[in-house]
């Protein structure tokens, strides 16, 4: 058994008894946030004097879309379109990158 703790950095390979324990006890912890943050995802965003704010999310790619959407964000604060171009060789086609913005504005 390998126990990772992608947010401290920590891997443990072949834990002991009282280290597995910590790591189900981290897993519950964050399980349990993650349950309380769905609770909130659907509630307006105004702040406690009654202003409201728009919610929105970077994204680095169409593929972050679906994200965005489930996470009950309003918008894309940030598309970082250079990813776009990091995984090839030569400038992605102009159509490409129109039909992603389109996409993003669509959805969104």
């Amino acid at each position: 058994l390998t126990a990772v703790d992608g947010r401290d950095g920590v891997v443990s390979v072949d834990p002991d008894e009282k280290t597995a324990g910590e790591f189900r006890e981290r897993i519950r912890q964050s399980a349990a946030a993650e349950a309380e943050r769905k609770k909130l995802r659907d509630l307006p965003s105004v702040t406690r004097d009654g202003r409201s704010i728009l919610i929105c999310a970077n994204i680095g790619n169409v593929e972050d879309l679906p994200l965005v959407v489930e996470s009950g964000a309003e918008g894309v604060g940030l598309f970082r379109s250079e990813f776009l171009y990091l995984s090839r060789e030569d400038y992605p086609p102009e159509e490409e990158l129109f039909q992603a913005y389109k996409k993003a504005a669509e959805l969104l």
